[in-house]
């Protein structure tokens, strides 16, 4: 029988065999990612796990790659985004549980018609802001919510973060007390017409320069997928989601020879109604060209310049931020410029034109010609519009009769 070892050679012998345990392959993961060593198979198995409330809003635990960390790390922060936020730890407090806790009806929001027929990007901005509600109000009993209770956030919102986002989650929230009140949860909605100011619109529109810059830089990067979807909402007025979602069978030429843009609007999905757009001449060349490289009347016609894959908005938004980098360079003033306010110029560029508002309306898909509101924004007064009805006014001339009398 061998002897056993002495205790410094054994303290040595477990120190050697700690030193040599493998270390976890992701020193510093993102929130949802978990590691844990699988002793039978010899590896580390590296996962993304959901929390309570992603998981109501049907997302599944997603295995990753130990031996790719790298890989592993950014499609956990992709998982994290299209979740609406990374996991949260649990630490609300459990004063409510069951049906009459506001994780409850949130879940049960989250699964509802109500939630399931919104578009897919204000479906990923409301997980993101029930994420935000749940971490505040996470455990509270939806009897204790009272006008008061939700006026005090409000104001703290307000202060911390200004007008848009606190109004934004404070309605969030009153729709999920309205879908509780609608679920016998609560005898009434106690957030309805809850008084909070409104924020300023967003006015912002591109000068012809600053259009031109950024079409310069897309073009030094290659990046013929950012300048269509550019065109296509400078030209034709439309959003960024309907631009990375048109595919080549959507554009046909009609019994005039026109090529006609045939889509169905993001946030017209439930009506259903399909339009008609003619494309502006300068659009069509950029359209024809997309088409004749695409592989099939089902590609995308906007796509990423690295890979060719379809753009989300996340990867959308970053590479419009790349051309605008690039432009900035030349043309300073482009820094603050978002894609949205190309639609929004197409729509003052139109009003300057002379264009009746209802036509710019059938262009743009909303009803900024008749919501007071949306008109501030897409067609705010014109000086120029203005002076032409100062000058349009004309006083009749007098007859030569009447002035012999005079």
């Amino acid at each position: 029988m061998p002897k056993p070892l002495p205790l410094r050679r054994r303290a040595e012998s477990a120190n050697s065999f700690r030193m040599t345990k493998p270390r976890k392959p992701i020193k510093n993961p993102p929130a949802g990612l978990r590691q844990r060593w699988r002793a039978r198979s010899n590896d580390w198995r590296v996962w993304w796990e959901p929390n309570a409330t992603q998981r109501a809003a049907g997302f599944e635990p997603v295995e990753l790659n130990g031996s790719q960390p790298t890989w592993s790390i950014r499609e956990a922060e992709k998982l994290n985004l299209q979740a609406g936020g990374p996991p949260k730890p649990d630490t609300r407090r459990a004063a409510a549980t069951g049906k009459h806790a506001i994780d409850t009806i949130c879940s049960e929001y989250l699964q509802s018609p109500r939630y399931l027929n919104l578009a897919a990007k204000t479906q990923s901005e409301y997980r993101k802001d029930i994420n935000r509600i749940l971490d505040k109000w996470g455990g509270t009993d939806l009897r204790k919510m009272t006008k008061p209770v939700a006026h005090t956030w409000y104001e703290a919102l307000y202060r911390a973060h200004g007008a848009a986002v606190s109004r934004r989650l404070i309605k969030l929230l009153s729709i999920i007390m309205s879908y509780a009140e609608l679920r016998g949860r609560i005898a009434q909605n106690p957030l309805h017409r809850m008084q909070m100011v409104t924020p300023k619109g967003r006015r912002r529109t591109a000068s012809w320069a600053e259009f031109d810059a950024l079409e310069a830089a897309a073009v030094e990067l290659e990046d013929n997928g950012m300048r269509l979807a550019m065109y296509l909402s400078m030209f034709q007025g439309q959003r960024a989601t309907d631009t990375f979602e048109a595919r080549a069978k959507d554009f046909i030429e009609d019994e005039a020879g026109r090529v006609t843009w045939r889509l169905i609007r993001s946030k017209d999905t439930r009506l259903g109604r399909l339009n008609n757009l003619v494309l502006h001449d300068e659009t069509l060349p950029l359209v024809n060209a997309a088409i004749a490289a695409a592989d099939s009347p089902h590609a995308r016609l906007v796509t990423r310049r690295s890979d060719g894959a379809s753009f989300d908005h996340e990867t959308f938004s970053k590479a419009f931020a790349d051309i605008r980098a690039i432009a900035a360079k030349t043309c300073p003033s482009v820094s603050d410029l978002q894609f949205r306010d190309l639609r929004r110029t197409f729509s003052d560029n139109a009003r300057h034109a002379g264009i009746h508002s209802d036509d710019v309306d059938d262009a743009l898909g909303n009803t900024s010609g008749t919501d007071p509101g949306l008109r501030q924004i897409y067609m705010p007064a014109s000086d120029e519009r203005a002076e032409a009805a100062i000058n349009a006014i004309q006083r009749p001339q007098k007859s030569a009769a009447k002035k012999k009398q005079a």
